[in-house]
C-alpha cells in the first residue's frame, strides 16, 4: 500500500542518509494516559532506532512509516493517512492479530506526530497520538 504523504515524509527526513547519534523526545498518549522518552538514539538511513527503557524500539520510514518495540514481547504497527494496515504483536502466551487506523500524520523538519486507533484481536484498543521529535546530537 502507498502512502503519498508517508513518502514525501520519508524524503524529506532521510536527506543524505548518513548514520549518526541523535537527540529523541518521543511521547505516546492513549486516553489521558502518557508514555514519554528523551534520552539519544542512532539514525541510520531511513531507521531510527533507541533504547526506551529496555524496549528496543525503532521506527522505520518509508512508503509507509513503521515502529517496532521488542522486549518480552514484540510489536510492530504501522501507518499510513487513511488506511487500516495490519500489524504484528507477539506476547509470550501466542500472537495477537492487531489493525491500526491512521486518522492523521503531521510531519515537519524533525518532527512527526501520528493519530491513530488501534484494535486487537478485533476489539477497540484506543485512540492514540504519537509525538516523535529528534535532533543531530552534536556533543561529541
Amino acid at each position: 500500500m502507498y502512502c503519498k504523504k508517508c513518502d514525501m515524509w520519508y524524503n524529506f527526513v532521510i536527506g543524505s542518509g548518513v548514520m549518526g547519534k541523535i537527540n529523541i523526545n518521543y511521547s505516546l498518549k492513549n486516553d489521558g494516559e502518557i508514555h514519554s522518552f528523551i534520552g539519544k538514539g542512532i539514525k541510520n538511513g531511513n531507521k531510527i532506532t533507541f533504547n526506551d527503557d529496555g524496549i528496543m524500539t525503532t521506527i522505520t520510514l518509508g512508503e509507509n512509516i513503521f515502529i517496532e518495540r521488542k522486549k518480552d514481547y514484540l510489536i510492530k504497527l504501522g501507518f499510513c493517512i487513511n488506511n487500516f494496515m495490519k500489524g504484528t504483536y507477539i506476547i509470550p502466551e501466542g500472537s495477537l492479530d492487531v489493525v491500526t487506523d491512521t486518522k492523521e500524520i503531521i510531519f515537519n523538519e524533525n518532527n512527526i506526530k501520528i493519530i491513530y486507533s488501534l484494535n486487537i484481536n478485533g476489539a477497540f484498543a484506543g485512540n492514540f497520538e504519537l509525538n516523535f521529535n529528534y535532533s543531530i546530537d552534536s556533543s561529541e
